[in-house]
């Protein structure tokens, strides 16, 4: 590529990467002075791969899979220490389908009677704040959303980890859900 002056860019690299690690080599071959290079890669996936570390599990399933446009659904979301030692600060983020939307009152209800510490709404997000957890503790949250939007709709993924080792987490995939018009 003599006389080249733009940068080189090799596209369509992704059918020979498959799902795993990866270790890239470059290799100049029959060259005197090799140029300088950078390599960029970048990727997204809707559910992420889970931390061993991590010392809590986060479970969600819908109650259902469609419901009619002012109907509710349930979600339910399972927190549970997964060690036979207190946990200091769990965190559950707790994904929310667009169209589905959550009701105030009831979080709030939820926190007076000490199903979580504090929570707070962040985009399509619930989160959930704990003081601690027991060893082997489990909590279960039921939530109702209301389908609000008609359309089909996903969960950005779920996760949970301890706030002071967030590099550690566990994921959930979203869930899917359909709402209709009313007839």
């Amino acid at each position: 590529m003599s006389g080249e002056k733009d940068a080189i860019v090799l596209d369509s690299l992704e059918q020979y990467i498959k799902e795993g690690k990866h270790s890239l080599n470059v290799k100049y071959v029959g060259t005197k002075n090799p140029l300088p290079h950078s390599l960029a890669v970048s990727w997204n996936t809707s559910l992420p791969s889970c931390d061993e570390e991590c010392k809590v599990d986060l479970k969600t399933k819908l109650a259902a899979k469609s419901a009619n446009q002012g109907e509710t659904i349930r979600l339910t979301a399972t927190i549970k220490n997964k060690t036979s030692e207190g946990l200091p600060s769990p965190i559950a983020i707790i994904g929310i389908p667009a169209g589905l939307s959550l009701q105030p009152w009831q979080l709030k209800e939820m926190q007076e009677k000490k199903m979580f510490d504090y929570y707070e709404v962040m985009g399509s997000n619930l989160v959930l704040y704990y003081r601690g957890m027991g060893p082997k503790e489990e909590k279960v949250i039921n939530i109702d959303l209301k389908a609000d939007i008609p359309g089909e709709f996903e969960a950005p993924a779920s996760s949970a980890y301890l706030y002071y080792t967030n590099e550690y987490k566990t994921w959930d995939a979203g869930g899917k859900v359909l709402v209709k018009k009313p007839v």
